[in-house]
């Protein structure tokens, strides 16, 4: 079997091979958004749009419920109830108690040392408190409330006017803390005398020292205990860089639009980042080092958002709030996604030894409990590694490195391969190691962890993920065969009935010839599975052509199969079964049967002469399937991929890029010039239908320079395609270097009813 290119491998193992990070779960919401659910599970309830948290002593978890106006509370057994508010958008209830009292908009809560619980209810201009008998008061009524913090004591702290931060005392005195200026100035001077811009998020440390999310400054603002004012994180320049480095110098994607930009603080003095635009968690350690603790900066994140997986393989959608609570325990409000999201204690990644999460130490591709020998595997847990890295700069004469930048891993006394290292997740491939109990440890420059045992298997077959729990599969030439617009950038074509793919893998068990350790597979020779696999979709058989290793990688696994050609289409369950061990249940294949349209190309007036041609539409997953022109002896025949690959009277494939570079140069194929010739244009991306429309524009050079398509799509070409006549008709087109409007040597094929 061929293979793919090296940078390939975090594409098809993206879950494990690529990240690190904690475990995530979702502690409230269910995802829809509305409210309900009040008396039963947290986890069955929807919520309306939850902003802020906080948690109590007793590990009671408070959600400010933006758009159901109320607060919620999720107890220790999980059982979600209103805490505040009537559900209401007014103002009413002082001196009563809270569940009958309205709210407006209250975007954030806190909670004292003793219990009470303070309520950012920004549309009343207040700060709502709730005592411990479940009364409610207005204790500030301020211009505006636009960020809500409380310490152990009481004091009180809250951002308003969109340049302050003042503090209220326990004997109701208020003094500024920060800011008082609009803008950005005054780092490494009073917080007093500094300008800030839009602070949205307000965090206190044990210490005594006060976060600042200054959002209009794309900044973390630090106030020490000496009133002394510091950026802590960001550049001041809005977008997504700098994990692995200092935090100062890495950009932050704050926004205006957004009412809150969470922070908190550790007992280890870590500070969490809720990076809203970024869709993700930073957090920034001791050191000032930032990293991404939880989000994979998409809506996306396989089976369903990630939960039970690795939290930077997660999807977090516009996460406005975070908080920690006494255990270390990590919350995030998850708004985009309609859900209160946990990632447990442990994973934080502080001073100290390393440390392995129970259970953490997992196959690489399913995540489940367990390693297999020569296969891909992952270890959870804190203080793992001082920072993030990958082999490749490791890698000597070949031989893949049981250690690098201090990290090192024991199973059962053999030493693992270093694949990515993080503070909270290694990636290793396993050794040749025995079966059963091993004991798996973790050493680097702080310590050596305790051993945790894990269960060695000769089987644990497991395909990578893509999104939506789908199994990666390739076709023969490695395009994707994953379900229509899964990735909005590349080519993606769900597979058909009888086609034949590449699955791939970890976890298949020996093969024969035994591959040599600690080296990429040669590619001399065909390392076949042991054992063939069985592979089912939707519980009916599929061809197995065989299981083997990819040559140039380790412990990847390619199994080549056809799927059923009497499989109806659907996202089925998929299924390899290696000598009784079954792959995890969930993984799902996708596959569609083309529904297409054929149309003839008719020519009309100014086209060279002779011409034909015709193209095929798959309506139902909207793209072309082929498109053929033979235009004055050429002929052009586009196929459906990202870069518009082309193909003329049989030479090499190229782009269209390529294709006007030979146009322009008046370059030859097989003899005959190209510099005179016309050339189709689809439109971008494309083989797709705008809208109600469907047009392609045709182009030949002139003394201006080359056209491009710029006219509106037809709109005669409405929902439903059926077979119909293209017609070429002479139009005008803007000219690159040239006036709008300029009449080129072009034409555009419409469809005609």
């Amino acid at each position: 079997m061929r293979t793919v290119s090296r940078l390939a491998v975090c594409g098809l193992a993206a879950l494990s091979l690529c990240s690190g990070q904690g475990v995530i779960s979702t502690v409230a919401g269910n995802g829809t958004v509305g409210f309900s659910g009040d008396g039963g599970l947290a986890t069955s309830a929807g919520l309306s749009l939850a902003y802020g948290m906080a948690v109590d002593r007793a590990g009671n978890i408070f959600i400010t419920d933006v758009n159901a106006n109320r607060i919620r509370k999720v107890n220790t057994a999980g059982v979600i109830s209103t805490f505040a508010g009537n559900g209401t958008m007014s103002f009413s209830g002082d001196g009563g108690l809270a569940t009958n009292a309205a709210l407006f908009l209250p975007y954030g809560v806190a909670v004292d040392g003793a219990g009470n619980v303070y309520i950012q209810d920004s549309g009343n201009s207040r700060i709502r408190k709730v005592d411990t008998t479940g009364i409610i008061s207005t204790v500030v009524h301020s211009g505006s409330v636009d960020a809500l913090a409380v310490d152990s004591s009481g004091n009180i702290y809250f951002a308003t006017n969109a340049s302050s931060v003042l503090k209220v005392n326990t004997a109701g005195i208020v003094s500024t803390v920060a800011g008082g200026a609009f803008g950005f100035s005054g780092d490494g001077g009073p917080a007093t005398q500094a300008a800030l811009n839009f602070p949205e998020g307000l965090a206190l440390d044990s210490a005594g020292n006060l976060y600042i999310s200054d959002a209009g400054n794309n900044r973390v603002r630090k106030v020490n205990a000496a009133g002394t004012i510091s950026t802590v994180a960001g550049t001041g320049t809005a977008g997504f860089s700098g994990d692995g480095g200092p935090a100062i110098s890495a950009r932050l994607g704050f926004s205006l639009a957004n009412d809150q930009q969470g922070l908190a603080v550790d007992s280890a003095g870590n500070l969490y980042i809720a990076d809203v635009q970024n869709n993700r968690i930073r957090i920034v350690n001791p050191a000032g080092t930032i990293t991404t603790f939880a989000g994979n900066g998409t809506a996306f994140a396989g089976v369903g958002v990630g939960d039970g997986n690795p939290a930077t393989s997660a999807s977090v959608l516009t996460p406005r709030g975070v908080t920690v609570d006494s255990a270390g325990n990590l919350f995030i409000a998850d708004t985009g996604h309609s859900r209160i999201r946990e990632v447990l204690a442990g994973s934080a990644g502080g001073a100290g030894p390393p440390f392995i999460s129970a259970n953490g130490v997992v196959n690489g591709a399913s995540f489940l409990p367990g390693i297999s020998p020569n296969s891909w595997a992952t270890i959870q847990g804190a203080n793992l590694a001082a920072a993030t890295g990958d082999w490749s700069k490791f890698i000597v004469n070949g031989q893949f490195p049981t250690t690098f930048d201090g990290v090192s891993v024991s199973i059962g006394g053999k030493a693992a391969y270093l694949y990515y290292i993080t503070p909270t997740q290694l990636n290793i491939l396993v050794p040749d190691v025995g079966l059963g109990p091993m004991q798996v440890t973790v050493t680097n420059a702080a310590g050596t962890s305790a051993a945790l045992t894990v269960t060695s298997s000769q089987y644990s077959p497991a395909f990578f993920l893509w999104p939506n729990s789908q199994a990666v599969a390739t076709y023969q030439n490695y395009n994707l065969a994953v379900k229509n617009g899964t990735f909005a950038s590349l080519p993606t074509v769900p597979a058909k009935p009888g086609d034949i793919l590449i699955l791939w893998g970890t976890g298949f068990g020996p093969t024969n010839p035994v591959p040599p350790s600690g080296t990429a597979v040669p590619g001399d020779q065909t390392y076949s599975a042991a054992v063939l696999p069985t592979v089912t979709i939707n519980n009916v058989p599929a061809t197995v052509y065989g299981a083997a290793l990819a040559s140039g990688f380790a412990g990847l696994y390619q199994v080549a199969i056809q799927v059923p050609p009497t499989l109806a289409d659907g996202d089925w369950l998929i299924v390899a079964n290696v000598a009784g061990v079954p792959s995890p249940a969930g993984t799902v294949l996708t596959v569609h049967s083309p529904t297409s349209v054929t149309y003839n190309i008719g020519f009309a007036g100014g086209a060279p002469n002779p011409a034909s041609g015709s193209f095929t539409y798959d309506t139902t997953a909207d793209v072309f399937t082929s498109f053929d022109v033979i235009w004055n002896g050429i002929n052009f025949n586009f196929l459906p991929s990202a870069n518009r690959p082309v193909s003329q009277n049989g030479c090499p494939l190229v782009n269209a890029a390529q294709l006007f570079a030979i146009l322009t140069v008046g370059g030859k194929c097989n003899g005959t010039a190209l510099s005179n010739t016309w050339a189709v244009y689809p439109p971008n991306p494309p083989g797709k239908i705008f809208g109600s429309s469907l047009f392609f524009h045709l182009f030949t050079p002139n003394a201006a320079g080359y056209v491009i398509g710029g006219i509106d799509p037809d709109p005669s070409f409405i929902a439903t395609p059926t077979s119909g006549t293209f017609t070429l008709t002479p139009v005008g087109l803007p000219v690159a270097g040239g006036a709008a409007g300029e009449l080129g040597p072009a034409i555009e094929l419409r469809l005609v009813r």
